[in-house]
């Protein structure tokens, strides 16, 4: 077991995936929306690997539609959390939840990375939270929004990653039978 703060841990780690909805995704409001929406995808068949506890939310899903069926499908149960605000954080529910998750790292994911995203990642660590940003799995519809969201996130402290080497972390070492099944998804 890793004693690097700096790094993500299966017993420490959960992954929130923020919005991936229909009425963003189908109408090609998000820039690669194919490669962010795979690699959310792919981050919750880790996740169900690792035995990481997973948040799913839906931002005003009677506006945006609801969760996209190629993220849904990889969901051990469909039970988003449903919001107005844009912060995760501006919601109760959503708060308690994680709390009761018993996990202080956020392994963030999701749509839009300069609105909600940014404004989640940003609340985390005031509510006692660490958080790695999936660079590859965030998304939005102007490429500098989503840079200059990336870079804002950097430098007000949430670590900024690859889908692939959150997932390394999280694995730690390669001879177990839950890295073996990692390597398939990255192949």
């Amino acid at each position: 077991m890793n004693g690097n703060p700096a790094l993500a841990t299966a017993y420490d780690s959960l992954l929130l995936v923020i919005d991936p909805q229909e009425k963003l995704v189908m109408v090609n409001m998000i820039r690669d929306c194919e490669r962010v929406i795979g690699n959310i995808s792919m981050l919750l068949r880790f996740a169900f690997i690792f035995d990481l506890p997973v948040l799913l939310t839906e931002h005003y899903p009677e506006r945006l539609g609801y969760c996209m069926e190629e993220v849904r499908w990889f969901l051990p149960a469909y039970q988003p959390m449903r919001k107005h605000i844009f912060s995760c954080f501006g919601i109760p529910e959503i708060s308690r939840v994680l709390s009761e998750m018993g996990r202080n790292l956020l392994l963030v994911t999701g749509i839009e990375t300069h609105i909600c995203v940014t404004q989640t990642v940003l609340d985390a660590p005031h509510n006692g939270y660490r958080v790695m940003v999936a660079a590859d799995a965030v998304g939005t519809r102007k490429p500098l929004d989503h840079e200059v969201a990336l870079v804002r996130m950097r430098q007000l402290g949430a670590a900024v990653s690859i889908s692939e080497a959150m997932m390394y972390e999280v694995a730690e070492r390669d001879d177990t039978e839950e890295f073996k099944r990692l390597l398939e998804l990255v192949k």
